[in-house]
């Protein structure tokens, strides 16, 4: 069985590509949960936006691959400084506890998706900080 660091590194050696089919795999696979834990229509974009404010704000700075994923991920044009915006207003500790506790709400095999959704863009830009492993022990913990 691979190492907690072996799995780290798999993630950063993924092309890009192979990142953004996981995480598109990753996130269809937890959506329906995510809308159920906001309780309305709008739920799993919600969750979506603070998921990934966590991730791209958890070592406290955005590279422009993180800005181009994020807008391939969601298929839009917004320029880097819209997603420096984004990330500022919503990418601090309280969405980091937020997303914890989101995974600590799902069963074992979605938790298992949304923490492969995270490791995507953490990895994405071809390296993993010590801030973001932390955050991502965070996530695995129960």
């Amino acid at each position: 069985m691979a190492s907690f660091n072996e799995i780290l590194q798999n993630y950063v050696n993924k092309s890009y590509e192979e990142l953004l089919f996981f995480a598109h795999q990753s996130f269809a696979e937890v959506a329906p949960d995510l809308t159920r834990f906001f309780k309305d229509d709008d739920g799993a974009a919600k969750a979506l936006m603070v998921i990934i404010a966590a991730c791209l704000g958890a070592d406290g700075k955005l590279t422009a691959l993180e800005s181009k994923f994020l807008n391939e991920l969601l298929n839009q044009e917004d320029d880097y400084e819209s997603t420096v915006n984004m990330v500022a207003a919503l990418g601090d500790d309280e969405s980091r506890d937020l997303t914890d506790q989101l995974a600590d709400a799902l069963p074992a095999d979605k938790k298992a998706a949304l923490v492969s959704f995270c490791l995507c863009f953490l990895a994405v830009d071809e390296t993993i900080t010590r801030d973001e492993v932390a955050f991502v022990v965070k996530l695995m913990e129960s």
